[in-house]
C-alpha cells in the first residue's frame, strides 16, 4: 500500500486518501513529494477521461489528518549552504507548493473530511480544497509561523482570500 490511494466509487467521487506506511501521522516530506505527483497526475487524468464528479480528500489515518512538515528531515536540513543548494530548496519548496495548486484548479469540486489535527503542511492541504468538514474539537493551523517560519505551499494566501 501506497502512501496515497486513489479510490472512485460508482457515483463518480475519488477519494484521495494520505495514509503513510509506518507512521501514526502523515507528514509532510521526501515521502509526500515522491507520492503526490504521480497520485495527481493519476487523478487528473481520471478527470480529463470523464465521469469523475468530485474529490473527496481524508486521511486513512484514524484520529489523525496530517501533523504537517516532517520534523526529523527539517532538524537534519544543513542551512549554511552556498547558492546553488539554495536555488535547489527553493525548487524543492515549489515541487512541494504545486500539487496543492493542481488540486485546487482540478475542474471538479474538492472537499476534504479534517478527522484530526490539520497542522502546517496538513492545514495547507485543506485551504487547497473547496470544502472542508471538520470533527468537533479537531486543531488546525499553522504553526511554524510562531517560530518566524512562513508557510510554504500557498497557505497564507489561500486563508486570507477564505476568511477576508
Amino acid at each position: 500500500m501506497g502512501y496515497i490511494r486513489l479510490e472512485k466509487d460508482s457515483d463518480g467521487i475519488v477519494e484521495l486518501i494520505f495514509d503513510q506506511p509506518g507512521k501514526n501521522v502523515n507528514t509532510m516530506g521526501t515521502e509526500y513529494d515522491e507520492a503526490i505527483h504521480p497520485a495527481m497526475d493519476e487523478l487528473e487524468a481520471m478527470v480529463t477521461k470523464g465521469g469523475v464528479k468530485g474529490v473527496y480528500v481524508r486521511s486513512g489515518k484514524p484520529g489523525q489528518f496530517f501533523a504537517g512538515g516532517d520534523i526529523k528531515q527539517m532538524l537534519e536540513m544543513d542551512l549554511n549552504i552556498d547558492a546553488e543548494e539554495k536555488a535547489k530548496m527553493y525548487e524543492g519548496i515549489m515541487r512541494t507548493k504545486s500539487p496543492l495548486r493542481r488540486l485546487e484548479r482540478l475542474g471538479v469540486p474538492v472537499a476534504v473530511g479534517i478527522n484530526g489535527a490539520a497542522m502546517g503542511g496538513g492545514f495547507e492541504i485543506a485551504l487547497a480544497c473547496q470544502r472542508r468538514f471538520a470533527l468537533n474539537g479537531v486543531a488546525v493551523g499553522l504553526p511554524e509561523a510562531q517560530i518566524g517560519l512562513m508557510p510554504g505551499a500557498g497557505g497564507t494566501v489561500r486563508m486570507t482570500r477564505l476568511l477576508g
